[in-house]
């Protein structure tokens, strides 16, 4: 038993150091329909992807994938500028949709005893910022952002390239 425990804990580590990252760069979500949206036009608008409020480490990473591989514009934003219609992003036309962080939280026991609220799981899904409308998400939640990020994004450049 305490072998299994410590294998797991080797693993969710790895994953979360962002090891496993050359796995998923080539991976896409077949199951599309429903959480992509028919209508998203990444030619003529500019995507927001929301950053992780949780890890620096995993915005980066993300951060890093878009700029190798995502050939349309973009900007990483966090929650609140994603939902506002104001300042530098009140022009849904041309900031339409959010890539936006759906987080399966819940208590969770750190080292040093303290329980908080943190995400349990890591998937994906637009926000349709004109329509203040939320699609379903990808349903193939990680324990790592970037481990569900890469698939969405491979999902969208297949689709429109």
């Amino acid at each position: 038993m305490k072998r299994t425990l410590i294998f797991v804990i080797f693993l969710l580590s790895i994953a979360n150091s962002g090891c496993l990252c050359g796995i998923a760069s080539s991976i896409t979500f077949d199951n599309k329909r429903g959480w992509l949206p028919d209508d998203l036009e990444p030619k003529s608008t500019i995507l927001l992807v929301e950053k992780d409020r949780w890890s620096k480490k995993q915005t980066q990473l993300m951060k890093d994938y878009m700029k190798k591989k995502y050939p349309y514009k973009y900007e990483f934003a966090n929650y609140e500028a994603i939902h506002s219609k104001e300042d530098k992003y009140a022009d849904t036309k041309l900031y339409k949709y959010a890539l936006v962080i759906f987080e399966n939280s819940g208590p969770q026991t750190q080292p040093t005893g303290m329980t908080v609220n943190a995400p349990a799981g890591y998937d994906f899904n637009f926000y349709d910022r004109a329509a203040n409308k939320d699609y379903p998400s990808t349903r193939k939640a990680s324990g790592s952002a970037i481990l569900t990020f890469e698939p969405v994004i491979n999902t969208i450049l297949k689709k429109y390239k």
